[in-house]
């Protein structure tokens, strides 16, 4: 069983992960999301094609803040796994335990991420 700091440490690691991971704007966390889900910006008047397989669901606008496109998924159950903060963080958090685990020394690469965590939680509290 961890200790009190390395339990800090595994839950903010884990936290700073589901949201790269999850939400995040970071270009390549993004890209790579994107790409995992089968992501893509459809014009937000046009039905979808009974033939096709992109799915629409609920997602974060383009940062271009246009109101005429919506998201779309071609693989929805990925999308929704990925955008639901409890599914995601449940298998990152999985993850990190079964990693810090096998190999304890893991702690010393998970820290960075979580005083990362850390330091965004503090900023969203303290800019308010």
């Amino acid at each position: 069983m961890p200790d009190a700091v390395e339990l800090l440490i595994l839950v903010l690691a884990a936290y700073r992960l589901t949201r790269l991971a999850g939400w995040d704007d970071f270009p390549l966390a993004a890209k790579v999301r994107a790409r995992a889900i089968g992501e893509e910006w459809v014009p937000a008047d046009q039905p979808e094609d009974e033939d096709s397989d992109v799915v629409s669901l609920p997602g974060k606008t383009p940062s271009s803040e246009v109101d005429w496109v919506r998201p779309a998924y071609r693989r929805p159950t990925l999308a929704h796994l990925v955008h639901c903060p409890f599914c995601v963080g449940f298998w990152i958090s999985l993850a990190v335990w079964v990693a810090w685990a096998l190999w304890p020394d893991v702690i010393w690469g998970l820290a960075p991420l979580a005083i990362s965590g850390a330091v965004g939680l503090t900023a969203k509290v303290l800019d308010a």
